[in-house]
This record gives C-alpha cells, structure tokens and sequence, in this order.
C-alpha cells in the first residue's frame, strides 16, 4: 500500500494420508480440502485402474501446482510417466505413443495448451485426438491423465466431443493464489512528492531538518509563518507514516489538526482526517478509518475541491477492499478514477488504475488485471515514482505466480523489494517477503520459507498493521505444517483468528473458527489407541456423514494382514448404496475422517465403492479385500 497526494495536503500432518500445500488468504482452507480430496481421488483411481486403460482429466490452471501434484503421485507409487507434448503438436496419440514406455503403471500428459490456439475455428490438434479415440484404449494398458488448464479443457470440450466421453474421471485442482498479497495504493494529502522521492537516510535527515524548523517556530508561530508550519506539519506526518513511526506520524497530525481549525483553514482540516484515516486503516482499525475518511469527504464535497474527493473516494475503496466487498469497492475506486481522468492527474490516475488491478486479480479476470497494472506501471515510469513503481512490479508478480511462472515472478518481487528497501518503506517489504516466501513453500524449500515469513511478520509487527500481522500468522502456520508441527500451526491460527476478529473480517474469522474447531474436535475425541477402536471411531463419523446410504466398512491391505511398517497406509474401503460419485464421496469421506487422521502418524486412504461392485467382486482390489479384509 503506498500513500495519497492531495493539495495542503508436532505433530501429525493435517493431511488425508499425503502432504498438501496449505494456503492462507481467504478462501483457502477449503481450497486445502478440495485440493486433499482430488488428489486423494486421483490415487484411488490409479490404484484401481492398475493395468487397465482408463482415460482421465485433470484441471489445473498452475502449471506449478500441477508439477507438485505430479511429483506427489509419483510418490505414491513407481513408474508414473508424465509426456509432455511440443508446442505446434498435431498428433497428439502419435506423440504420446511413441514416448510410451512399457513398464509405466500410469501416463499423465501435459503441454497440449500449448498448440491450442484459442481463437481458431479449426484446431488440428483436437481434430487429431478425435479421430485416434479408438486407438488409445488399444494402445496403452494404463490409465492416462490429460493435465489441463481451464481454457484447454473448455476448448477440448468443444472441438473434440467424441474424444471428451471417453473421460470417465474429471479432477478439478484449485491454483494456489491464496496467500498471495496484492498492494492497494491510498493516497497521502499533501505536497510529499520530494519526501517521497528520498532514499530511507535522506529522509531521516529530513525529518531532523523539520523538526529544527518547527521547533524553531515554536508553539505559537507569527502569521507569516504559519502556511509554512503546516507544510512542515504535513510532511513531516508522511515521512513519519511512510518509515512506519504511525504513532509519531498521529502525535504530527493531531498537531496539523488543532492549527487547521485554530485558522478555520477547512481545506487543511479535511486533509488532516483524510490522513489520520490512513493511520487507522494501516493499524485495522476500519471502523475509526472510515469515519475519518467520510469527514474528510464532506469537507471536500462542501468545498467543491474534487482533487480531495477523488483521494478520498479511492481511500474509502481500499477499505472496503480489506472488509471483502468487492463491488463496494471497485464503485469507489471508479469515481476516484473518473474525477482523476477528468482532472488529467497522472498520480491520480496510476494508483486508481492499480488499484483496479487488484480488483480484477481477486475477481479473477487476471488479463484485465495485468493491463491495468501495466497502465500504472507506464505512468509511474513516466512520472519517475519509484514508490508507485515498486507496488506495480509487486502486484505483476503476483500476477506471474498465480500463472505459474515463478522465476518471473521472483524477478519481479525482487525489482519490487529492492526500491522498498531503498525507500525504506517497511509496509511494501512486508508484503514482498510474504510473496517471496508463498514462492519458497511452492518450490518446496520450507527453511527459506518460514525465514521469509518471520521477516514479514516481524516487520509487521513493528508497523502495528493488524491485517497485515494477521496473514503472516496464516501463512507461517501453513509451512509449519507443512513441517508436521500442527500444534504451532495452530497457535498462528488462533492468533490470526483474534486478529481477524478485532480488525474485523468476518470471512477470515470463518474460515479460521473452520479449522481450528476441527482441531479443537481432534484433540476432544481422539480415537482408542487400539486399531480397533479407530476403526469404530472411522465407523461412527462416516454413519452419520453418509446417512442411509452406508452400508459398512472394510479395513485391508499391510495392517490387517499385519505385515505393515510404522508408516504404512490404513486402507478403508467405505461401502455405499449406489450411485457412487468418487469424487464428491471421496471428498465427503476426507472431511469427514481428518480428525481421526489428526490422531495417528500414518496416512488414513479411504475408497467409496458400492456395495453391489462389492459383493460381485468387480476388480482385482475388491476381491483382495474382501479376501483379507475385516468388515465393521
């Protein structure tokens, strides 16, 4: 977030028997169980599709994240072979059959977007798949994934029908986006365009040189003086806010305040609030924020100043922004960028438009997202604002990470860092640490990534930013347990829930109760620590979560047969009246067995069969497991 220009102005895993990357912000944790229970389906399917063609679709928008979910399969069992198809490939089957090796157990194929042109009306490629349809199944005795993203799959449903029914299993993998922190610019009121422009020591001199003069001036400064001293008040204020001293940068403008009103200056008084308002929205203090802000407003509004009515709207717009209402939101950052436009100020217009930018980014819309933060970035260059220029390279970067492309994306954090650290501007370095350590965890480096988290979380703990305090907390909780260290894990939690709750925002405080109160369940009804008594456990939860359609469960596999090792998988085939939908039951039977997989130290897989695939003995695993297994 940058400023405002106006004039005078331990334990076990929470996993479903594998790691998953868990991910903070504020739709992720059911991002996590989504991601859990797909991939969880995915196994499944390989397991019981061993040695059997079948033909699969898996959607992934992060070519990152699908690379991570590859090497997570590969480790569950050898001999997963992944081809990957040249740009301008036209036979696809060609391609792939002749990459073929004969000992994969599975095949998983990816780059097809890349000879996809989405505009064309004719796509060799997909014309090529239909017409070899036939020929897959006598080809390969494995299943095949087709790895794709969003577009690919919608371009493949259209222009390849008869390849697409032969899809019998479609997964779906969310993109890891949350985490990821964009900056919202506000704007400080105020001629602070020299101040901003110094490096971190040059403003510290600065602040010494104000402070002389305004202790030169004294407490009741003569006539002439006076338009002077609120300058000084004034910029004094946002070097102090700008190098994170809020507490002295109030203390200056409770000052710039009380002389405003001594003089009746009403256009001082209304930039005044407007700035104390970014004082409170940088502490979470929203409620506070935005009445200050709303005075300031009226005050403008009343004098027909529309330079401090377009800061104001587009601060109001970063508010509701943080609350989570987006068309609140984007109407003000609008009416901000209208009166800017219609003003002709470049500055005005950089930060309404990256601002904007962050709007289509959570939306979604990630093309329109990157234009406008292109359009700001051309701006800033112009103008030669190294502090607007930094949050644009920040907020492209998350941009890139959100495609895929970390090395891009880590180029860019850096870029953006760099000036941060330059300018000393420790607000916009909390949230570059932050996005560089989501690239660390994606990597799987988690020493680096923790390191990164702590730093954000440090500083922003040096700034006071609640929001900001919060998210390190929740990302930092999720490499931890990523490290098996759910306990700490939840102490971040519990911290970023208080934290949330106080600012508030309520949808993060939901998605936090969601998880800590199953941690809470885990740790109050922990199974018997007999196996037994966990299957009874397993039995119970999945009685009420399936209703009338349970019809039992079966234990199988290495710990029944009792030549299992410390870490070896506890197999459960849950029986259920058909139909049987893999993925949603499996999904179902993840959420519903993850506090028992809090209480032990090896993977829990559940398997939804029918009972009639069941009693008939349909596959080779059914038949083994009924063979061997026990049934409750």
């Amino acid at each position: 977030m940058s400023r405002k220009t106006s004039n005078p102005r331990n334990n076990k895993p929470i996993t479903a028997g594998f790691t998953i990357e868990p991910v903070a912000a504020p739709s992720a944790y059911p991002q996590i169980e989504q991601q859990a229970a797909e991939l969880e389906a995915v196994r499944r399917m390989l397991t019981a599709s061993r040695s059997t063609f079948s033909l699969s679709l898996a959607v992934c928008n992060s070519p990152a994240l699908r690379d991570h979910l590859l090497e997570r399969l590969a480790s569950f069992g050898p001999n997963l072979q992944v081809v990957a198809l040249p740009g301008g490939t036209v036979d696809v089957f060609g391609v792939v059959r002749d990459k073929f090796q004969s000992r994969s157990s599975a095949l998983c194929v990816v780059g097809l977007e890349a000879s996809l042109p989405s505009a064309a009306s004719v796509i060799p490629a997909l014309e090529s798949l239909n017409a070899s349809r036939e020929l897959w199944k006598t080809t390969f005795p494995v299943p095949v994934i087709f790895w794709l993203p969003e577009f690919a799959a919608c371009l493949l449903l259209t222009h390849a029908r008869d390849f697409w029914r032969w899809f019998s299993h479609q997964f779906q993998f969310v993109s890891e986006q949350a985490g990821l922190q964009s900056s919202l610019q506000d704007a400080f009121a105020g001629d602070v365009h020299l101040a901003a422009s110094l490096d971190a020591d040059r403003k510290r001199f600065r602040i010494a040189e104000l402070q002389q003069r305004l202790a030169g001036a004294g407490a009741d400064p003569a006539p002439s003086l006076i338009p002077h001293v609120a300058q000084w008040l004034n910029e004094l204020a946002y070097l102090h806010d700008f190098l994170g001293e809020t507490q002295s940068a109030e203390e200056v403008l409770r000052s710039s305040l009380a002389l405003h009103e001594r003089i009746n200056n009403m256009e001082g008084v209304a930039a005044d609030y407007g700035n104390l308002g970014l004082i409170y929205l940088t502490r979470g203090d929203l409620d506070e924020a935005e009445r200050l802000l709303r005075k300031s407003l009226e005050i403008h509004e009343k004098l027909g100043r529309l330079e401090g009515m377009a800061n104001d709207y587009g601060n109001l717009g970063v508010i509701y922004r943080t609350r989570g209402d987006l068309d609140e939101a984007e109407r003000l950052l609008r009416k901000s960028l209208e009166i800017e436009e219609k003003l002709g100020r470049l500055e005005g217009m950089a930060k309404a438009y990256g601002n904007l930018g962050v709007i289509h980014q959570i939306h979604g819309d990630l093309d329109q997202a990157e234009q406008m933060h292109r359009k700001s970035l051309e701006i800033e260059e112009k103008l030669g604002r190294l502090e607007g220029m930094a949050v644009d390279y920040g907020n492209l970067g998350v941009i890139r990470q959100i495609h895929g492309d970390l090395v891009e994306a880590e180029r860019l954090h850096r870029k953006s860092l760099e000036i941060h650290e330059k300018l000393g501007r420790l607000e916009g370095m909390a949230v570059d640490y932050g996005n560089l350590a989501l690239i660390y965890r994606t990597r799987g480096d988690l020493v680096e990534a923790e390191r990164l988290f702590r730093k954000s979380l440090e500083i922003n703990e040096k700034l006071g930013r609640l929001e900001g305090i919060a998210k390190a907390h929740v990302n930092l909780g999720s490499v931890l347990l990523m490290r098996g260290d759910a306990n700490a894990a939840a102490e971040c939690w519990a911290k970023a829930r208080a934290l949330f709750a106080k600012i508030p925002i309520p949808r993060e405080v939901e998605q936090l109760d969601r998880v800590l109160g199953q941690l809470q369940e885990a740790a109050l009804s922990a199974p018997s620590a007999s196996e037994m008594g966990l299957l009874e456990n397993c039995r119970e939860r999945l009685t009420i979560a399936f209703g009338k359609r349970f019809g039992g469960l079966l234990a199988y596999g290495s710990r029944v047969r009792e030549d299992s090792v410390a870490d070896s998988d506890l197999d459960l085939l849950i029986l259920l009246e058909p139909p049987v939908d893999l993925g949603k039951d499996l999904e179902t039977a993840v959420r519903t067995l993850y506090p028992v997989q809090l209480s032990v130290n090896y993977p829990i897989h559940p398997l939804p069969v029918s009972v009639d695939s069941f009693e008939a003995g349909r596959t080779a695993l059914l038949r083994a497991a009924r063979e061997e297994g026990i049934r409750l």
